[in-house]
């Protein structure tokens, strides 16, 4: 028996795929915005990576709690970066996934992990700072170190270049931004600079400086 295109039911049928055709396309159109970050934890603060991620990150989202892994020796200037709380890295892990928790909304843990240092691939009870019912976003910064996130956590690796090759105008000015944000007064050098000389010559003194150990600061020869 031929369809009726006209009858009740089909006209009905008509109307409820459209419908639904017209809320995906919606959706699609507009997705619903990302969750809201209350809390991040910054695995190796006191790194150039790390330092430039409490600014931005206090920029972006001025009422988040920012919880920064370092040496207690920058603190203080962490803290005048924009972030919240420092947790001295130099405890046993389980010492500092509690600070963290201590430190974080409620006690709860924090929402997400920027890992400048790839630190939880040899931590990666550090996942546990965490909150359980939370986003638990975690971004790697790589640094020639694989991290395998647990299940559950959803995980990024970030290659530094990569804001300076996207074809995105956005990320393509991203250089020209920071050094915006630097007149304005809202970006500092990450690190403190360091010359050690001038000259291609001066580059293996600079070489055994930086193997007996450099931290919070960047080497540089001068030409």
């Amino acid at each position: 028996m031929p369809r009726d295109d006209n009858s009740a039911e089909y006209l009905q049928e008509r109307h409820l795929r459209s419908k639904s055709l017209g809320g995906l396309a919606l959706a699609l159109a507009n997705p619903p915005p990302p969750p809201p970050l209350n809390s991040i934890l910054i695995i190796g603060g006191s790194s150039g990576v790390g330092a430039s991620a409490i600014q931005l990150l206090r920029l972006t989202l001025p009422a988040a709690k920012i919880i920064t892994t370092n040496s207690p020796v920058h603190d203080k200037r962490l803290i005048s970066l924009g972030a919240s709380v420092c947790v001295d890295r130099n405890q046993p892990v389980q010492k500092v996934i509690a600070a963290v928790k201590t430190a974080s909304p409620a006690g709860r843990g924090v929402d997400a992990i920027l890992d400048a240092v790839s630190g939880a691939g040899e931590e990666r009870a550090l996942f546990d700072a965490l909150k359980k019912d939370g986003p638990s976003l975690y971004t790697n910064v790589f640094t020639g170190k694989e991290v395998e996130a647990p299940e559950g956590v959803e995980a990024t690796k970030v290659f530094a270049h990569m804001m300076f090759v996207t074809p995105d105008p956005e990320g393509a000015s991203a250089m020209a931004r920071l050094v915006d944000l630097v007149e304005e007064g809202k970006y500092k050098l990450p690190l403190e600079i360091e010359v050690v000389g001038r000259g291609l010559d001066e580059i293996g003194a600079g070489l055994e400086k930086l193997r007996g150990g450099v931290s919070g600061s960047k080497l540089v020869v001068g030409l």
